[in-house]
This record gives structure tokens, sequence and C-alpha cells, in this order.
């Protein structure tokens, strides 16, 4: 018998966790635990830890993950001490980040447009070209493309 569901997770709160620090923790699942101000979400981790999805912490990982709690299971989240404001005064709480948030573009993004002379200065810089390798020749008509055709991608 797996006695894990009747001894609960430790929850993480500010005063456990060291000012600057931020620990990696893994998803491993959701729980409904009730608490003296009502029925909260508990977000589990694979180390045994938790902590409570405030409405803060529940956008993030929608943000992050998306809506569905089954995709944040085996996700990465950063957890550290934060800051936040009660009652008018700053106080110190838990704050979580997405490790690999889903980044969902509004836009594409315009490319610059790269001439010939543009490629042959990048290849000449190129720390990772064999020594004595400039790069290729800037003399019109030895590479693919020609100054007025247009770049192949």
């Amino acid at each position: 018998m797996d006695l894990g569901k009747y001894t609960g997770s430790a929850l993480y709160n500010a005063d456990k966790i060291p000012p600057g620090v931020k620990f990696e923790e893994i998803v491993a699942g959701f729980e409904k635990r009730e608490f003296d101000d009502g029925e909260k979400v508990v977000m589990l981790f694979e180390s045994g830890m938790g902590v409570v999805l405030n409405p803060t912490r529940a956008l993030v990982m929608t943000q992050g993950f998306g809506r569905e709690s089954d995709n944040m299971i085996g996700q990465a989240i950063l957890v550290s001490r934060g800051m936040t404001t009660y009652g008018g005064k700053p106080v110190s709480c838990v704050a979580i980040e997405a490790v690999n948030p889903v980044r969902i573009a509004t836009q594409p993004q315009a490319r610059p447009a790269i001439g010939k002379t543009t490629i042959h200065a990048i290849a000449a810089s190129n720390p990772y070209a064999p020594s004595g390798d400039p790069g290729p020749s800037s003399e019109a008509g030895d590479g693919p493309c020609e100054d007025d055709e247009p770049m192949p991608f």
C-alpha cells in the first residue's frame, strides 16, 4: 500500500527559501486540499514538496504550459522567494517560473536583408572557422549566389 497519499507533501513558503536561491522542481501532480480558509489546489513536485496554486502561480503555469494540468506534469519549474503586497505592505512570497514556457508569437519578426558582403564579414569573423580560412571569397561569381540574386532562404 502506498502511504504517500496519507502523508501529504511539505509546502514551500517564503521562510523555507533563502533569498536569491532558485530550486528546479518537476511537477508530479495536483491535489485539492482543505485549508482553514477553504479548499485550494496544491501543485506537487517529484521531490515531495508542493506549493499552493494561488491565482498568480496558476497564471504562470497556464501561460507556460497551457490551461490543462495534465500538460504540466513532468515539466520543470523554478521555485524562489519573491515579493508581493499583502494588506498594502510588501511581504515575501513563493514565486515560480516556467523553465520551458510555450512561446507564441503574435506576429512574425521581419528578417533583415543580408547581402553577400554581410555574409563574408560574418564568415571572416567566425571564431569557429579553421585558422587561416577567411571564409568565402569576395569576388563576384565565385559562390552559389550572385550579388543580384536573392538568398535561398
